[in-house]
């Protein structure tokens, strides 16, 4: 939002509960529109409209967070005409990620913490990245050892007994949910007893920086 804080004033009632209404958006008259590539169902409304509209992966390099991020930032700078300013952003990335992976490369598998990222949880239902999503992406660039590398598939389903299971030592919180670090230590979540896993017990539970309104934004 610093970089475009007319984002926080941008209508998006266009879309409700996960469907774009046309006519609302022809109304917003933009000048194109960004889209995840993945969605076939999505990417068939939006031609109708005629206007532009631009497919973005959400999965490169297997789930590469960088590198995925790199595609979109380059794409940009071709839709938009201003390649220079891509390059400067997507190299920065790869020096990031260079210099993380040099300062871990001697952390050896029985000292990494296991960790465990809820994906989504709200309404009584959770799930966690199985490898075949960002989530394990992160693990592995951060050093650590995720508790469900061995699942399949990108949101996965979990019950309580499962968590119980892999007890993690560490636990993030995705902004799929409502749900902050003082609502597992205070064991407030309805319906859930999360007192006996590790990373409560040993308050090592930690939200992903919230995203401001609109920063997601792609039209």
């Amino acid at each position: 939002m610093k970089i475009a804080p007319e984002l926080k004033d941008v209508d998006t009632s266009f879309v409700q509960g996960g469907e774009i209404n046309v006519e609302e958006l022809i109304k917003l008259n933009p000048d194109v529109i960004l889209y995840s590539a993945t969605n076939a169902k999505e990417k068939e409304v939006l031609l109708k409209t005629g206007i532009p509209a631009i497919g973005f992966s959400t999965g490169i390099a297997d789930f590469n967070t960088v590198e995925t991020v790199n595609k979109w930032v380059d794409l940009l700078g071709e839709v938009f005409d201003e390649p220079d300013k891509a390059a400067g952003i997507t190299e920065y990335g790869r020096e990031v990620e260079l210099d993380l992976a040099e300062r871990l490369k001697d952390v050896q598998e029985e000292d990494k913490p296991r960790v465990m990222i809820i994906y989504h949880y709200k309404d009584g239902l959770f799930q966690t990245s199985g490898n075949q999503h960002f989530g394990q992406y992160w693990c592995d660039a951060a050093g650590v050892v995720s508790v469900s590398r061995d699942v399949p598939g990108a949101g996965v389903d979990l019950t309580m007994e499962q968590i119980y299971e892999w007890d993690p030592d560490i636990i993030y919180i995705t902004n799929f949910s409502p749900y902050q670090p003082e609502d597992f230590y205070d064991n407030s979540i309805e319906s859930f007893d999360w007192s006996p896993v590790k990373a409560v017990r040993e308050k090592q539970v930690y939200k992903f920086p919230p995203l401001e309104s609109g920063a997601i934004l792609l039209i």
